[in-house]
């Protein structure tokens, strides 16, 4: 499971952040969504 913050897409520093996305890492912006994935990981373990 990959969570990540998105960042600026013309900035350098947020390449590695939006390479993870477009592979598949959720992107994430409120609090609620990372406990969401924690809920489903932890029912499919």
């Amino acid at each position: 499971m990959f969570l990540w913050f998105h960042g600026n897409i013309t900035s350098d520093n947020s390449f590695g952040t939006n390479e993870l996305i477009k592979q598949g890492a959720k992107c994430i912006t409120e609090v609620e969504e990372v406990l969401e994935e924690i809920d489903k990981q932890l029912k499919f373990s």
